[in-house]
């Protein structure tokens, strides 16, 4: 049922202490969330029935990504962040839904079931390999094509991602790998993020080049075509990045004191996410950089220490300042508590708060402006409506301070009044949440929220409905197997004749064909 919190006028406080009392965190149904940590299988297509009435207008796929496999066979990876690529598919009609879903046929896929080991190195795990092997490989950027984060569109393709830049393109219609997309461009290799932004064709990001002199390469692309650069932005020690804002005549690079010498990275002695260094003292800067088709010098503003997944949006606000909505962390703790034990051990993590920074564009000064009471993560918004514009909601899953060790409950936020409405369901663990408007409509609730629900005691999930402006279920469809936690999703509207002239639609123009990759023992496993 929803429930609304209103304004809290100390931002310290949760919606759940009004008090600002501590409460311990409890291990009431931890091992109900943990069951989302644990390997799970394919799933060939099945038909769910609706509980409820969802809205007719509501018809076509929505997509989830993330890690689905954890154990490589002789091996098992320590994080969250390193689970094998999962995707799966809610084919949504009035009269029913249609769920599978289909491991990633990536590199890291093949020899974990070929061979049993991590074929490369990952966020948070590393393969074996001799002295002689790190040394020879000391100065090229070797990293996991294992794309378990997100999933964008680009032209008529659909990418999988991770932060480096090996996008899998898979079929909609199937779930199947399709193939790397390979770049042939002059931006070179490094790491990126799995969260690029994207007005109509063009597509914005960035590339961290580790060299003597790291720098981040801003650029544009539109649809597949070659990555154009437009900006760089050099710094001595690198941060990490997992998204940026985009304002209308900016790009925003956040970067949290959270980082590492690049020499550090290219050695490989360590993990990647293990060479990074929480060093509060140097701040968290924020780099202004002026888009395509706008002049001026980058700029730099630096602020309090704090950490950084998610950007929520960039906009320029009443008093013509550029407003810079984040969700913020006071440290970078939250990423040694992802690792696997830890959650499944339900020892409880941090929870992050929408802030707001006012960066005076004119002057050079920067202020923290305002900070939630409530708990957010995987935010999302009326994106085509509002990205680099002033909004009023956000969506995202939460928790109740001090006492939820994870997110188990939807939250729709109004930023004007910081009044949130809730949904919760005891022993229920919700993913992020999807916004999807009826075609035509601008406002940023109107329409449905979509997530994917997983009930611990059940031990599987179902697809849940509520509808966006009132935050009460309208449906729900079960599924007969769990979707592990996840991390992001897509919506796409169904489109007549889908199905017919695939060849043309999703072509091969600048990506290597599967067919032309794999071996007997990869067709082998495509049949498995």
């Amino acid at each position: 049922m929803p429930q609304k919190q209103p304004e809290a006028k100390d931002s310290k406080r949760g919606p759940s202490d009004p008090q600002g009392k501590e409460t311990p965190v409890t291990s009431l149904n931890h091992l109900e969330y943990t069951c989302g940590f644990e390997d799970v299988k394919e799933s060939d297509p099945v038909q769910l029935s609706w509980q409820g009435r969802p809205p007719a207008w509501l018809q076509g796929s929505l997509f989830r990504n993330g890690p689905g496999r954890y154990n490589r066979g002789r091996v098992e990876v320590s994080h969250w962040f390193d689970g094998l690529a999962l995707l799966h598919a809610l084919r949504i009609r009035p009269d029913s839904v249609t769920y599978q879903s289909r491991f990633v046929r990536s590199h890291d896929y093949r020899v974990a079931r070929l061979e049993g080991e991590i074929a490369s190195p990952g966020f948070a795990c590393d393969p074996c390999r001799s002295l002689f092997q790190k040394i020879a490989s000391a100065f090229v950027v070797e990293a996991t094509d294992n794309p378990n984060v997100s999933l964008i569109k680009q032209g008529d393709r659909f990418l999988a991602l991770t932060e480096l830049p090996i996008p899998m393109e898979f079929d909609p219609l199937t779930l199947k790998s399709r193939a790397p997309h390979l770049y042939n461009d002059a931006i070179p290799s490094g790491s990126t993020t799995a969260h690029p932004h994207q007005e109509k064709d063009l597509l914005f990001n960035h590339v961290l080049h580790y060299s003597s002199q790291p720098s981040y390469r801003l650029y544009s692309q539109r649809n597949l075509e070659p990555r154009v650069e437009f900006a760089r932005v050099r710094e001595a020690e690198v941060s990490y990045l997992h998204s940026f804002g985009l304002s209308p005549e900016h790009v925003v690079l956040t970067c949290c004191p959270f980082q590492v010498p690049p020499w550090k990275l290219l050695l490989r002695n360590k993990p990647f996410i293990e060479n990074f260094q929480w060093k509060p003292k140097e701040g968290t800067r924020f780099h202004i950089v002026p888009r395509p088709g706008h002049t001026g010098p980058n700029r730099t503003f630096t602020s309090e220490p704090f950490f950084c997944f998610h950007h929520v949006n960039s906009f320029i606000g009443a008093d013509k300042r550029l407003k810079v909505d984040l969700v913020a962390y006071p440290n970078a703790n939250i990423v040694g508590q992802l690792q696997l034990k830890n959650l499944r051990d339900g020892r409880g993590i941090d929870f992050g708060r929408l802030r707001r920074y006012s960066l005076d564009l004119e002057n050079g000064r920067i202020q923290r402006e305002w900070e939630s009471a409530h708990l957010l993560e995987l935010p999302r918004i009326h994106y085509q409506r509002v990205n680099s514009r002033p909004y009023r909601f956000v969506y995202g899953v939460s928790a109740e301070a001090n006492k939820s060790p994870f997110y188990d409950r939807l939250l729709k936020l109004d930023v004007t009044s910081d009044e949130g409405t809730y949904w919760s369901e005891p022993g229920t663990f919700p993913g992020e949440p999807i916004l999807v408007t009826r075609d035509g409509q601008s406002q940023e609730d109107q329409g449905v929220v979509l997530s994917v629900v997983l009930c611990g005691a059940q031990k599987r999930s179902f697809l849940l409905l509520l509808d966006a402006e009132s935050f009460q279920e309208i449906a729900r469809a079960w599924l007969p197997v769990p979707v592990p936690h996840g991390f992001h999703g897509l919506f796409e509207r169904s489109r007549e004749n889908l199905s017919d002239g695939m060849g043309s639609v999703y072509g091969n123009e600048g990506s290597v064909r599967a067919d032309d990759t794999t071996t007997l023992q990869d067709r082998a496993l495509e049949q498995n």
